[in-house]
């Protein structure tokens, strides 16, 4: 993630129009953009965008406002090197990939995110390199 947001040109060119900081220390090295494919996802509503910050081990929430977006919480990840996110009504699930590779969920608050308890999964493996989460349409 550059923190950057592009916009189209009238010639069809992308160009950078804003930064938004996220807060964090950024992919943490990551250079591989497939494996972080998941790592931004705009809420149902269109309100709020997710954003994981693998080398922080945090969550990044921005409520959107048109073309601006606002730093609106940022939480710890509950693991190491969250590279996806998703989201269903109030429930928001987060993939970290790196350690001790686990999923957690969060519950959405308004524009805030709160662990919920006893949420941790761990995965199969280690540093399992999964890449994308998703949750489907029916919950």
């Amino acid at each position: 993630m550059t923190n950057a947001a592009h916009e189209r040109t009238a010639h069809g060119a992308l160009r950078e129009s804003q930064r938004f900081l996220t807060g964090g220390r950024g992919s943490g090295g990551n250079n591989d953009p497939l494996e972080s494919q998941g790592s931004l996802t705009l809420s149902q509503d269109h309100g709020l965008l997710f954003a994981v910050i693998a080398g922080s081990c945090e969550i990044s929430v921005f409520r959107v406002d048109g073309p601006r977006l606002s730093l609106s919480d940022k939480v710890s990840s509950s693991g190491s090197e969250p590279n996806a996110i998703a989201q269903h009504g109030d429930l928001v699930y987060v993939l970290n990939t790196g350690g001790s590779s686990s999923v957690v969920e969060f519950r959405l608050e308004g524009h805030h995110l709160r662990q919920i308890g006893h949420s941790l999964a761990s995965l199969s493996t280690n540093t399992s390199g999964a890449a994308p989460i998703a949750i489907s349409p029916d919950g």
